[in-house]
């Protein structure tokens, strides 16, 4: 009897150390592939969505209602819009992002181009610069707005956040099926013959509609490539400032270059002839590609996500941003409209 209990212990161990091997021989889940037709199509038709969001959404309280919005005041072009997309990216908040390619498309692309950071530093600069018509000390105008901005985006993200209830009901796929893959893909499709066909038919009759519909089509690309930036730009890695490797330098140089080139294109646009072909075409670039490729909602949740790690960090990557983008539309806005003249055409629809 003794015998047939040491044998039965004697398997039972052996089994117990043939499944620790097992385990331990089985393979690794492959991490997510970053870059998929899956979620660069869904950055893509999102990004389309959010930019025509913020353009209605600049229209709206920028022109009609209210005119709540203005480039001479706190109250920038497109803080409206920020404000929206922050609340989004908040209500989309969880521990464990999800690795669907609907859930990147609405937050990287929808969110990150409905809010727009390259558009409201430029602003900001032009009011340091003097350039911009505010009237008392442009200055200390830009100051206020930069405080009233970020204390804005950054109490919309918190709202957005705490919404757990509705974001509680939100659920989304772990991965990307095959059938996600087409319909994702089908979408952007859909979206660029649809905004192709209509500039075509705008081009020579309404440039209005016809700038909003060439913003749409560069949209993706700029949201896609502050994804690619997001994945590729290698942190900073540093013993003697910790802190410093905290940073999302992704986010960092998606502002800082859609901002530099923001305001190069201001600078171009100002020292030379203006046609109406050419002012749809700087207005897209503007308000479709490097408005999309810089973000204030992608922003205001690293700042935040910061804070819950390193108080430091969070404050050193919110001071980094905002000096030296605003610093660079600065030297070259100041520069190179020292020794420029705008020559409008006349007979634009703008």
């Amino acid at each position: 009897m003794s015998g047939n209990v040491q044998e039965e212990q004697v398997i039972t161990s052996f089994s117990s150390i043939k499944e620790a091997q097992d385990v331990e021989a089985a393979p690794a889940p492959k991490p997510a592939r970053p870059f998929t037709v899956a979620i660069i199509s869904s950055i893509g038709y999102c990004a389309i969505i959010g930019c025509l969001i913020r353009i209605g959404s600049d229209y709206l309280f920028g022109q009609t209602l209210g005119k709540i919005e203005d480039s001479n005041t706190v109250v920038l072009v497109s803080t409206v819009a920020n404000i929206i997309g922050s609340v989004i990216i908040g209500l989309l908040f969880y521990e464990n992002k999800p690795s669907s390619s609907l859930y990147t498309g609405l937050a990287t692309g929808m969110c990150g181009s409905i809010t727009t950071y390259s558009k409201y530093n430029q602003q900001i600069s032009m009011l340091f610069l003097g350039r911009s018509g505010s009237g008392g000390v442009p200055q200390v105008t830009a100051l206020v707005a930069i405080v009233v901005g970020m204390l804005a985006f950054s109490a919309s993200y918190h709202l957005g956040k705490d919404s757990s209830i509705i974001r509680d009901n939100i659920r989304f796929a772990k991965s990307s099926g095959s059938l996600q893959t087409r319909l994702s893909f089908l979408i952007l499709a859909v979206f660029v013959i649809l905004f192709s066909v209509l500039l075509g038919v705008f081009f020579e009759t309404d440039e209005k509609l016809a700038k909003v519909c060439l913003a749409a089509l560069f949209a993706p690309f700029g949201a896609n490539l502050r994804y690619f930036l997001g994945k590729k730009v290698p942190k900073f890695s540093t013993k003697s400032f910790p802190a410093l490797n905290l940073l999302p330098t992704g986010t960092l140089a998606a502002n800082f270059l859609g901002s530099l080139l923001l305001a190069l294109i201001h600078v171009l646009d100002k020292n030379l002839t203006q046609t109406c072909d050419r002012w749809i075409v700087v207005y897209a670039l503007q308000t479709g590609f490097l408005a999309c490729l810089t973000t204030v909602s992608t922003f205001m949740s690293e700042i935040n996500g910061l804070r819950l790690k390193n108080v430091k960090a969070a404050y050193l990557y919110a001071g980094t941003t905002l000096v030296l983008c605003i610093s660079i539309a600065c030297l070259i806005n100041g520069v190179g409209l020292a020794y420029g003249d705008s020559k409008i055409v006349a007979n634009c629809s703008f």
